[in-house]
């Protein structure tokens, strides 16, 4: 089936990425490459769904415990995933910021340590400072082409009883990277040695580019005693704008302490449109668009490094596997990131979301956003091509 990715799409008053989108670049048909969500409509078959929901004239009270909806979620991510759940594992919320925060509150207490591995999604640090939680970073390690994790490093810092909560990224925002069993096979051991509980944020986990599954923290054994995964449609959909996901929480005693956290943080029912929109997406219909939607992204990556290669070979990325990113390292370049930023976006028609942004590892990188009609993103780079002659970047 064809999908109409390059369609431009109209995100109406008051969308954000409208907001910061420069006049000259609308009369371009360019799109700033930058914030977490992708420059086409969402699939025809979520459409549809919330065609007949709205024409239906009702918008109902929905049960978060509906069995047609747990059983749906529960086989998208046997499908998917290749992970075998219980439905009574499943607990609807309103996101990964939601169940973050909640899991804040109800696993730590004002002043304890939470462990993040920057360059990492930024909106983490928000939540904890403005919960009165500490962060504490565990960087990850670059090397070219690639991060690993510092597990020795986390290691002593999940050992010290001043810090009890580790956030995981997995696939990893904004490197891109799908982190290895062995990896998440080791926090699990560490988890269960030092009784640390690990929120495993997996909103781009349907998104890989070798369209394999990305095993999900929550289904190694050792564990799933302090496992907490988080899923959504938001990011493989499009869905950025909804306040809609599930929480997977394979212990039962946890589990049940995490929704009584849940609803005293004021989760009340499911939205209709969004109980709609997951019966949809994870049906063949909507996985033939998501596998659409991850080959389209895939070219556009190609573009980006056979381009960099051959026009701009001091600017390197490191190859995503997941997602709709790519986390551009132009430090060779020698600038200053306000100046660099000033210069690609003046000369090369070039917005991305700043490498610092994400914690000071990042400085001196960006994440493009590649999830974008490919005109658009030619467009941009023959504009950076030229920049790059003007500037002396060859």
């Amino acid at each position: 089936m064809d999908f109409n990715f390059p369609g431009p799409i109209e995100r109406g008053i008051g969308a954000e990425k409208e907001l910061i989108t420069p006049p000259a670049f609308r009369e371009m048909g360019i799109y700033p490459l930058r914030y977490a969500e992708m420059d086409y409509a969402i699939a025809p078959v979520i459409q549809a769904a919330w065609e007949r929901r709205a024409q239906s004239g009702a918008h109902p009270y929905m049960l978060s415990d509906d069995q047609e909806y747990l059983e749906t979620v529960k086989n998208w991510l046997l499908r998917r995933r290749r992970w075998e759940v219980a439905t009574a594992w499943i607990a609807p919320c309103y996101g990964v910021a939601q169940t973050v925060i909640s899991c804040l509150r109800l696993l730590t207490k004002r002043g304890d340590g939470v462990i993040i591995q920057p360059p990492v999604f930024h909106n983490y640090r928000k939540f904890i400072s403005l919960n009165g939680r500490r962060v504490i970073g565990n960087p990850l390690i670059y090397h070219p082409g690639g991060y690993e994790m510092d597990l020795a490093l986390l290691e002593r810092q999940m050992a010290d009883p001043a810090n009890r909560l580790l956030i995981l990224c997995h696939p990893h925002n904004p490197v891109n990277r799908v982190w290895p069993l062995a990896d998440l096979e080791q926090i699990a051991r560490l988890s269960r040695r030092y009784a640390m509980p690990v929120i495993s944020d997996e909103v781009f986990a349907e998104q890989a580019f070798d369209h394999q599954p990305v095993p999900s923290y929550g289904s190694i054994p050792a564990g799933q005693p302090l496992a907490i995964v988080c899923a959504s449609l938001g990011k493989a959909f499009n869905l950025c704008g909804g306040k809609h996901g599930n929480t997977v929480i394979p212990d039962k005693a946890l589990r049940e302490a995490f929704l009584r956290q849940r609803d005293a943080d004021g989760y009340t029912s499911m939205d209709p449109f969004f109980f709609d929109a997951v019966k949809a997406a994870y049906s063949p219909a909507g996985e033939a668009w998501l596998d659409a939607s991850i080959d389209y992204v895939g070219e556009n990556v190609r573009e980006l490094r056979d381009f960099l290669a051959a026009r701009l070979p001091r600017v390197t990325f490191c190859p995503p596997q997941a997602g709709f990113f790519a986390w551009v390292d132009w430090r060779g370049l020698g600038l200053a990131e306000d100046e660099l930023h000033r210069l690609l976006a003046e000369k090369a028609l070039l917005l991305s979301d700043i490498g610092s942004k994400f914690g000071q590892e990042g400085a001196g990188f960006s994440r493009v956003v590649l999830g974008t009609p490919r005109q658009s993103l030619q467009t941009i780079l023959r504009h950076l091509g030229a920049a790059a002659q003007e500037l002396g970047w060859i």
